[in-house]
């Protein structure tokens, strides 16, 4: 069988995106007899097939504003930019690994039935921001606005077969379109293990990942609504680790922003993680780095969709509404012999 596989991101240990990319094609296993598209900034090796590349338009402002002002993703691709690629082939089978994907392939295929990847399932976070009505960047607005409305548009088209990330996705697409079409392929590792956390031992809170937009309006609503409140009385640190957290660093305030951490496993021991996820979307890896590294840690629910959780007093699930009680009550409890950092 001949396939065409496009994917929106090399495969990777570095990211969610290439980490997600990674578990697809273990999955897919393509050979030679496929065509494998990467559409990224680098190029990357492989083994078993050969990629052809399509490079980003990161640099690319006019595609990005034309891309903008249709109301698509800036990064979106082109049918044109397509067909140079594929020429006159044809496949027995298609895979979009990402929602963008879609429209460029449905012009280039109109009548062939299309596999569509959709890494956040926009139309549930959208749904969920106008009930719950956080305050978000106008970037990420606009992308809930844009991206929902492609996925309506694929997920309308009877030959499209939806792949989502988790569960919890997929039952909002079936209870929403009333089809049992859509399958759920997990980027989770199978792995057993037993909790053992290490215990907190300071009084340090410790977010790791980046603070770039689709993320920063949780950071900001945690810092704003749940530390700077309890800080004092607490005697807590918040240390940021990961993309542009260094913009955060306020050491007045006890927040102090490392930026990226390279090192192996996890930037701190003995300190309790935190996962302020306000909508949820497909899947929080570094979620599955604390569980592997036995790390504390506090989390909304919509930040575990897709985990089979471990018992532990050391994972605790709250509502952010909730969270000021349930940290002071973690402290305050005598989980640990507690040190005031700097003490």
């Amino acid at each position: 069988m001949k396939r065409l596989i496009l994917l929106p991101e090399n495969a990777s240990d570095q990211s969610g995106y290439g980490i997600a990319v990674k578990a697809d094609l273990a999955r897919l296993k393509p050979g030679k007899q496929d065509t494998v598209i990467i559409y990224s900034e680098t190029a990357g090796d492989y083994e078993n097939f050969e990629p052809l590349f399509l490079k980003r338009n990161k640099g690319k402002k006019l595609e990005r504003l034309v891309n903008v002002l249709r109301l698509k993703p800036a990064s979106a691709i082109s049918a044109k930019q397509l067909k140079l690629l594929l020429k006159k082939e044809s496949f027995d089978e298609i895979i979009c690994g990402e929602f963008f994907f879609y429209e460029p392939v449905k012009a280039l295929f109109p009548d062939q039935v299309l596999k569509v990847r959709l890494h956040n399932f926009y139309t549930l976070l959208k749904h969920r921001q106008t009930i719950l009505r956080y305050s978000l960047p106008a970037v990420f607005r606009f992308n809930l606005l844009a991206y929902s409305s492609l996925e309506h548009q694929l997920l309308r088209d009877p030959l499209v077969e939806p792949l989502f990330i988790t569960q919890e996705e997929l039952a909002h697409y079936q209870s929403v379109y009333q089809t049992a079409k859509g399958e759920v392929w997990s980027v989770l590792e199978s792995k057993s293990m037993s909790y053992n956390p290490d215990l907190p031992l300071e009084r340090k809170l410790v977010w790791f990942g980046s603070a770039t937009s689709h993320k920063r309006y949780s950071l900001d609503y945690f810092i704003q609504e749940v530390f700077l409140p309890i800080r004092e009385d607490l005697g807590l640190e918040l240390h940021l680790y990961g993309s542009q957290t260094a913009s955060l660093h306020a050491p007045e305030k006890k927040i102090f922003g490392h930026g990226f951490f390279d090192g192996e496993g996890l930037p701190m021991t003995r300190a309790l993680y935190i996962n302020p996820d306000l909508l949820g979307g497909g899947i929080k890896l570094k979620v599955q780095t604390l569980l592997e590294h036995g790390a504390a840690f506090i989390s909304t629910a919509f930040g575990v969709e897709g985990y089979t959780l471990p018992r532990s007093e050391h994972i605790i699930i709250a509502d952010i509404q909730d969270w000021r009680q349930v940290l002071t009550d973690y402290f305050s409890d005598g989980v640990a012999d507690f040190v005031v950092s700097g003490e």
